[in-house]
């Protein structure tokens, strides 16, 4: 019998583009694992080409800005890392997590690298004396793709001009894995008068191609007095690079103590806008909008929406995890109005109300039976806020944190709480695929998993890490302490041990009882002042704001 020989190392097994369309359907781990099995699949998968096939690949999966890899530009090694961290950030998450019952032994991971960066100044430009920042006069936010942060920042009056302006800056940090640039390099800037009286709030980002748009609200100081949101756009790339400011819109009353990250959204052309009890859906494009006022439960036209909410937004849909009363503790669904429908808006920055519309009933409505839950029990959204199939964990003490034992290191004498895993599904299988503009609600929500918790634990929204890790498709929440506990506001990434990521129409069975599974945690950074921007995909860490024009990155991968 003739001996064995290997197919050639020339990698040429099937052409560079079926390997391309096969590599499409595989993790860059299992990718890199196949290159191992002989030298022609080695040879295949050291391809500049196929890596830059799947780092584009893994830009539209993790929703980052492709711009943050300049793969042309960049070696093997160097794709091949951009690729893996998704993984690779998942996997760290992993290394460093305690079960549930040790939560006080988990430790925060070390960062690769840890750096002060510093920002120039941009007040410095204005003259005269450059008072210290406030929380209020600044917001920054890192760019999913780890690469570029957004900023917006409060200037003070020129000489011999009082009226103070916001500048709004896109900053550069150099790619990950490849160099990190400090002080940071400066790409854009633009800036704005008219709004002295307003602090930064809130911010958004969102990237679309080769293009980042932007949105940030602005509010007055004290109770009622209404808030502003401007949104800007700017394309890398361009001839030019630079800042186009597409409108900004006005709501003048309801009551607006405080706006949170979670408040805003952007879907190509329209940006959500939550302002108490109302839904402001507005197209910066056509200068037009709408307004949905909705009840969950609260019974008034006159309250700030409460953290146990959760929101997704497919594009033609609004559903809302609510619990702010347990007899309304359910997902409810509104259907965004058409386009042709929407109010044209007047002048460029255009003023509306919302404390005098009736309340618009729900479309849908999804009840949960949870016989724990009460008033405030904390909802924690898990996976991307724009597509369905999605995830929310309740978590609901049997007693409460005030009956609890005090924290001490025995773990026996602290209460069990259960928490349940709900996914919300199509009802029936698709006939076709399903997209964000399938005009039904037939829609069903459904345990899948239950697992244990203390009663000192609970489920806290932070801006900077809810909205950044627990959407960024790993897989992971965000759990913290409560007041009064020895690591009160400690926070820790958790994951539920074995549970699936489910893709759209392929959600668990429904029969029969949920599985049990188990909780594991990570500690994650605290900071004295601000909170973190994070891009899980990159391991990146940075500060939101700060007292000073410089602000604390960690990069936990490179």
């Amino acid at each position: 019998m003739a001996a064995q020989t290997e197919p050639p190392n020339d990698g040429n097994i099937l052409p560079l583009e079926l390997w391309g369309e096969t590599f499409a359907h595989m993790e860059p781990y299992d990718v890199l694992t196949l290159g191992k099995a002989s030298r022609a699949l080695h040879a295949v998968v050291s391809d500049k080409s196929i890596w830059i096939t799947i780092v584009g690949l893994v830009c539209k999966k993790y929703g980052l800005f492709k711009p943050s890899y300049p793969v042309e530009t960049l070696s093997v090694a160097q794709l091949q890392r951009a690729a893996m961290g998704p993984v690779l950030f998942q996997s760290l998450m992993a290394k460093n997590s305690k079960p549930i019952h040790q939560v006080e032994k988990a430790k925060e991971p070390i960062p690769a690298t840890e750096v002060k960066l510093r920002f120039n100044d941009s007040r410095l430009a204005h003259g005269g004396s450059i008072p210290p920042l406030t929380i209020t006069d600044h917001h920054r936010r890192l760019v999913p793709g780890g690469r570029f942060v957004v900023q917006v920042i409060k200037l003070p009056g020129r000489p011999g001009d009082s009226r103070s302006s916001f500048s709004v800056e896109l900053w550069d940090l150099g790619t990950p894995g490849v160099k990190l640039f400090n002080p940071p390099i400066v790409i854009a800037r633009t800036e704005f008068k008219d709004l002295s009286r307003y602090t930064v709030a809130s911010m958004v980002v969102s990237p679309i191609g080769q293009r980042l748009r932007i949105a940030f609200g602005l509010l007055t100081p004290g109770f009622k007095k209404g808030c502003v949101v401007k949104a800007f756009e700017i394309a890398l790339g361009a001839p030019k690079t630079e800042f186009k400011e597409l409108g900004g819109i006005f709501i003048s009353d309801g009551a607006i103590p405080r706006m949170g990250n979670h408040n805003l959204m952007i879907r190509g052309d329209l940006v959500f806008i939550r302002v108490c009890h109302a839904f402001v859906f507005w197209n910066f494009v056509s200068a037009r909008y709408s307004i949905i006022s909705v009840d969950l439960g609260e019974g008034t036209l006159a309250y700030f929406p409460s953290e146990p909410q959760k929101f997704v937004w497919t594009g033609n849909k609004v559903l809302v995890v609510s619990n702010t009363r347990p007899e309304h503790l359910g997902v409810y669904i509104w259907e965004v109005p058409c386009l042709s429908t929407f109010t044209p808006l007047g002048g460029k920055v255009a003023a509306l109300e919302v404390a005098n519309i009736p309340f618009t009933l729900p479309d849908a409505f999804l009840p949960i039976s949870y016989p724990n839950a009460r008033s405030g029990t904390p909802i924690e959204l898990i996976g991307k806020d724009d597509r369905i199939p999605f995830h929310f964990d309740i978590l609901a003490p049997e007693t409460s944190v005030k009956a609890a034992q005090p924290h001490t290191s025995h773990m026996a004498k602290r209460l069990t709480n259960t928490g349940v895993r709900f996914t919300v599904d199509y009802n029936t299988p698709p006939e076709g695929p399903r997209t964000a503009s399938t005009n039904d609600h037939n829609f069903i929500v459904k345990p899948t998993l239950s697992f244990e918790i203390y009663a000192h634990t609970g489920c806290y929204h932070t801006p900077a890490y809810a909205s950044s890790i627990s959407s960024s498709s790993l897989g992971l929440g965000v759990l913290s302490m409560p007041r009064g506990t020895v690591d009160e506001d400690a926070s820790y990434a958790y994951s539920l041990n074995g549970l699936p990521i489910l893709e759209p129409g392929k959600g668990p069975s429904t029969g029969g009882a949920e599985p049990s599974g188990s909780v594991s945690v990570t500690r994650l950074p605290q900071l004295n002042y601000g909170g973190w921007s994070v891009c899980p995909s990159s391991g990146r860490f940075i500060q939101e704001r700060s007292g000073n024009s410089d602000a604390s990155l960690h990069d936990y991968l490179w």
